[in-house]
């Protein structure tokens, strides 16, 4: 049996829901917030939102003051900082904070190359940039216009208008980047052999770099990379910089 390229983010579809709570409380408090969810991130996949009306079995603990029924009641993404979505085709909306929360705050985030077919919905979040995207809209603590305390848009299709008159509407808005190159992701090919696609330098663009199912840049075999552990010597990746590889950095341990 043969398979295409896992490469485009509809290539690889979730149904439910992929979520970041404010659940780093000590336990037997409830008195934290979203500021310190860091090193998150979620890209090159479809979600298609999907909240059942009976908890399921990914459902959180319940830590937050109202339970995991009020946790599955939206796609929480309460992250703050080094958390970035990228590439990826969200068919719903995203609350960008724990709202089930006693204290919600979340502060700061990123977005690029990424379809969000619902609404942005900040509220309770501090600043946010949205870059090369399209989405159904934005909602945040600045009324008409969804402001935050500052939000940048670049080459965002459904974006807000600009709005610069204080606290809770700020928003920065271009219509297009004027230069722009995406992360480099990993992927498999049809025989399951991994790959690298480095994507080319965009100037003077807006939307997704994959929207008409094909994208400009460079795929580099997996054999050109020293894929480093946490357990490689720092000797050992040196020595395979100097000879011309490339790095893949595996995750670290939580602990």
């Amino acid at each position: 049996m043969t398979r295409g390229p896992l490469r485009l983010p509809s290539d690889t579809v979730v149904n439910g829901a992929i979520d970041v709570f404010n659940n780093l409380c000590t336990a037997g408090t409830q008195n934290c917030n979203a500021d310190d969810d860091f090193w998150r991130s979620l890209s090159n996949l479809d979600l298609n939102v999907d909240l059942p009306a009976t908890a399921p079995d990914y459902a959180p603990p319940a830590i937050d003051a109202y339970g995991a029924g009020c946790d599955n009641s939206g796609e929480m993404w309460a992250a703050s900082q080094a958390a970035p979505i990228r590439r990826a085709i969200i068919n719903g909306s995203v609350i960008f904070q724990d709202y089930c929360a006693a204290n919600n705050y979340a502060s700061g985030g990123f977005i690029a190359d990424s379809q969000v077919t619902g609404d942005l919905n900040f509220y309770g979040n501090q600043q946010y940039m949205v870059r090369n995207s399209a989405i159904g809209g934005s909602n945040g603590c600045g009324a008409p216009n969804g402001g935050l305390w500052n939000m940048v848009y670049s080459g965002v299709a459904g974006a807000p208008a600009a709005m610069f008159s204080g606290q809770c509407a700020q928003n920065t808005v271009l219509a297009a980047s004027p230069r722009s190159e995406e992360q480099p992701f990993l992927y498999t090919d049809a025989s399951g052999a991994f790959n690298v696609f480095v994507p080319s330098l965009r100037t003077s663009s807006s939307g997704t770099s994959w929207s008409g199912g094909a994208e400009a840049g460079t795929v580099k075999p997996l054999s050109g990379f020293y894929v480093a552990t946490p357990a490689s010597p720092v000797a050992d990746i040196n020595a395979a910089l100097s000879h011309g590889k490339n790095l893949v950095l595996t995750p670290g341990s939580t602990t």
